[in-house]
């Protein structure tokens, strides 16, 4: 009996977010390197099941909407996306992170059961004197349609869009992209995330992809946050002028 209730709590604490993830491609950056271990077991070169894409360098058109160069970082406990979200985030707009991964998990209350809240990481932000906005302030998209516009109106306005769904049972990734694939059907809809445990395509390097519709009926935590705190949630930060 005791051997089962490890293993169950074992389960409960690998979905919360990862596992320690290391460098594959250059865009991925390790934030405490001493602490991650090499892992890019999952990788397969040349999958005949996802296409590996140059999403560091690609650029915007008349159809994509992406963060150019966005530089990807691989955290490495099993609880600490929220504080590598936050760094990738300080990254894109500062060059680098401000604290290491371990300093903005203890700044935003990051805990081994329950992650990161959106306050959490709003608070970190606020705390940095940035402007943060989260769904724990203001209403989050209620349809899918206004979820592409707000997705489509951030992105335009240099703004990375952190989120947390069910993910492997709860997780915080970033939009930086979004393809209409140049139709006037919403159902073939692409978002472009940079992810903290990409470890899902064959190809560790910090990017996921998802069908938007898809994201957006997903979108709410399974069991890691309060009742009334667990549906769409969202922050959007940026350093004050």
């Amino acid at each position: 009996m005791n051997s089962l209730k490890a293993f169950f709590s074992f389960l409960i604490v690998f979905t919360l977010c990862a596992l320690p993830t290391n460098i594959f491609a250059k865009e991925v950056i390790i934030t405490d390197g001493s602490v991650a271990r090499f892992d890019i077991t999952n990788n397969v070169p040349s999958s005949p099941y996802f296409t590996q894409n140059d999403y560091y360098n690609m650029e915007s058109n008349e159809h994509l909407t992406i963060l150019h160069n966005f530089t990807t970082y691989q955290q490495t406990t099993m609880h600490t996306c929220g504080p590598v979200v936050a760094n990738m985030v300080v990254d894109h707009f500062l060059g680098k992170p401000l604290h290491s991964e371990l300093e903005a998990a203890k700044m935003m209350g990051c805990n081994k059961y329950n992650g990161t809240t959106t306050k959490g990481l709003r608070g970190y932000f606020r705390d940095l004197g940035w402007n943060a906005t989260s769904s724990a302030d203001t209403n989050s998209p209620k349809t899918y349609t206004d979820f592409l516009n707000f997705v489509q109106g951030h992105l335009q306005a240099n703004t990375p869009i952190m989120v947390e769904n069910v993910e492997w049972g709860g997780h915080w990734r970033i939009i930086i992209g979004y393809d209409t694939m140049n139709t006037a059907n919403t159902g073939d809809d692409v978002l472009i995330f940079a992810d903290p445990y990409d470890k899902a395509d064959h190809l560790q390097n910090g990017y996921s992809i998802v069908p938007a519709e898809k994201f957006f009926y997903m979108w709410f935590d399974a069991i890691r946050f309060a009742k009334g705190a667990n549906w769409k949630q969202w922050v959007v930060a940026k350093p004050n002028k």
